[in-house]
């Protein structure tokens, strides 16, 4: 859902394919882009630019082995794991503390998304930062 009223009701939709995302257009007024282009019906490739009204979205892969979703069973985000992002023999400035703080960020993230009440968020961000203080 998107707080913007350049954007219609039911604006765009995503639809997965076998092997890869579709974005459709459902006959928006202002239109759906993908990298400064009007589509009414895209493949999505990895690092799209999506621009819905005055929202800009950017198309990150995701493992098979990985899902995000809200407490409706939405797909909600899709990122790039960080395993493939910062691959240690390529990027030797990251050193592992750096790397396991950018895991523990990742799973806060995940654990913010389900959190099912203020409290639980408090909980779970609180343990973040004791671990690294």
């Amino acid at each position: 859902m998107l707080v913007d009223n350049s954007v219609s009701r039911n604006h765009c939709k995503f639809e997965r394919c076998k092997n890869c995302y579709k974005l459709i257009d459902l006959g928006s007024t202002n239109g759906t882009y993908v990298n400064g282009k009007r589509i009414s019906e895209n493949l999505l490739k990895e690092n799209d630019n999506i621009t819905i009204g005055r929202t800009i979205l950017k198309f990150l892969t995701v493992s098979e082995k990985e899902s995000y979703t809200d407490v409706d069973d939405q797909k909600i985000s899709m990122v790039i794991p960080l395993s493939d992002e910062f691959k240690l023999e390529k990027k030797e400035k990251i050193v592992s503390s750096e790397l396991e703080f950018l895991t523990d960020l990742t799973a806060l993230g995940k654990n913010l998304i389900t959190a099912s009440t203020l409290e639980d968020s408090f909980d779970k961000v609180g343990d973040l930062i004791f671990k690294f203080r």
